[in-house]
């Protein structure tokens, strides 16, 4: 029996469906703080996801071999403007443009939760740049009169430092992990889940808000739900950004970022969105008109940043010890 899930991310409301009631737990555990609790159906849906407990049709995938094109360990085709594309032969993912609707066919219910979650961010995080609200890749705190954002590349340690500074007693606020909603005049709360390589730093929690998730090609990945720590109705009023960037180096410093290196990490993790959780192929298109609005969105990135940039102070953390970039920190927010 076919189940469904609602989840409301900004306005746009996304609809997961699926025979398996616990991937549908785990979804809802990646995506608890949007879950739509209003009861029933929604009358607007803007991305339709439908998941086909069935193994994957490769001998028809197989039979557009002179359409096929492989990137990063992928292969997908294209056909009267739905994309197809091929994971590892586990599962065969289908999404119509035109419609927002995807189809995702595998018995693998590993890679289909890690599939829903990426094709998920792509849809969502491509309407909400039309809307002109974009991707950073950082974490981000808050106080009452501060936003505190670390930007930087997977691995750096953003996770670790938000959860340290979480349980500070410093009076923090949990707003994003992985993504922080950034648009010309405004910040977004995105509490997605946080995710740790290191099983020991969740031990202290219930186990109804942890969970762990085996990534395809990666390490395990230990998981906290984002709603142990958001609220969802934590204000949304406008604050000051102090944006921490980051900087591997064999002595440990705090200082004020020098224009290059503010330059260089906006541009790779905020106009380009290196390291936001997404899939490519499901974020451009077909055609011109596609072709524009990516042009469109480059250039609303551009602006967004040169408002980051004027309204913002940045500084820069160097180092490699997770320890010490948390007591750079902190001692900042107590100064």
């Amino acid at each position: 029996m076919l189940s469904s899930k609602f989840f409301l991310f900004l306005g746009k409301m996304v609809s997961i469906n699926s025979p398996v009631n616990g991937l549908l737990e785990n979804v809802s555990f990646d995506f608890k703080s949007f879950e739509f609790a209003d009861g029933g159906k929604p009358n607007l849906v803007h991305v339709k996801i439908d998941h086909i407990y069935d193994k994957p049709d490769l001998l028809r995938f197989n039979n557009q071999s002179q359409n096929i094109k492989t990137y990063n360990g992928k292969v997908f085709y294209e056909y009267k403007n739905c994309r197809y594309i091929n994971y590892y032969d586990e599962l065969l993912l289908k999404i119509n443009f035109d419609s927002e609707a995807i189809k995702i066919f595998s018995k693998n219910d590993i890679l289909t939760r890690e599939i829903i979650y990426l094709a998920t961010l792509s849809r969502v995080g491509k309407m909400l740049d039309i809307d002109g609200i974009h991707r950073l890749h950082s974490m981000c705190v808050y106080n009452e009169k501060k936003n505190f954002i670390l930007v930087g590349a997977s691995g750096i340690g953003k996770s670790t430092l938000c959860l340290n500074l979480l349980n500070s007693k410093n009076n923090l606020k949990y707003s994003s992990d992985d993504i922080t909603l950034v648009s010309a005049q405004d910040r977004f709360h995105f509490p997605l889940r946080l995710g740790f390589k290191d099983q020991n730093k969740l031990l202290k929690y219930d186990k109804g808000y942890t969970s762990n998730f085996v990534r395809t090609n990666h390490d395990v990945k230990y998981l906290l739900r984002a709603d142990f720590f958001y609220d969802k109705n934590q204000d949304k009023k406008k604050r000051e950004d102090i944006i921490f960037l980051h900087r591997d180096s064999k002595t440990s410093s705090l200082g004020k970022s020098k224009r290059i290196e503010i330059y260089q990490d906006l541009f790779l993790y905020f106009i380009l969105g290196v390291g936001t959780p997404q899939v490519l192929e499901l974020f451009w298109e077909f055609g011109i008109k596609d072709f524009w609005t990516k042009i469109k969105i480059f250039l609303m990135r551009i602006w967004a940043a040169f408002n980051l940039i004027s309204n913002s102070k940045f500084y820069t953390i160097y180092g490699s010890n997770e320890k010490e970039t948390l007591n750079h920190v902190l001692r900042f927010i107590q100064q």
